[in-house]
């Protein structure tokens, strides 16, 4: 169907739907999908076909995976979406653990230069602020005096 012009009306506009996929709950239930339409609070009026709103808390779903068995298409969906997410946070976790010791190494080589050439020695606080690029920038500037005296 082709897009709406100025001037149409609201029965000639393509359907518009939204889904939510939410880490928490909205509902002190067990419902795990919820639809919602607009509706006109005066009348009661349903406005049919317009817009749609779906919500899938996927904190309520088990991530057992013999719970598949019979599963809807729904909650398979929310099963891997909850373990992607998990998985996810692992990942991210894990390279921020290797972020977190790189920083650590590039400060204590700093540091380390420093003292070898005489200098005076930058706080923790001071290279916490550096970014891991900054950082890296100072090891290969501390380092080029060393090998000078070295040659």
């Amino acid at each position: 169907m082709p897009p709406c012009g100025s001037g149409q009306g609201y029965s000639d506009l393509n359907a518009t739907y939204s889904i939510c996929l939410l880490m928490r709950n909205l509902w002190d239930d067990k419902q795990l999908h919820r639809q919602f339409q607009l509706v006109d609070r005066e009348s009661g009026k349903v406005l049919d076909d317009s817009i749609e709103i779906h919500t899938v808390e996927l904190a309520k779903y088990s991530t057992n995976r013999a719970a598949l068995r019979g599963a809807s298409v729904l909650e398979q969906w929310a099963y891997w979406i909850e373990i992607g997410e998990q998985r996810g946070i692992e990942i991210g976790e894990q390279r921020g653990i290797e972020i977190g010791e790189q920083r650590g190494k590039l400060k204590g080589s700093v540091q380390i230069y420093e003292e070898l050439l005489g200098a005076s020695k930058s706080s923790d606080d001071f290279l916490s602020k550096k970014s891991t690029e900054e950082l890296v920038l100072m090891v290969t500037q501390l380092q080029k005096p060393l090998r000078d005296r070295m040659s």
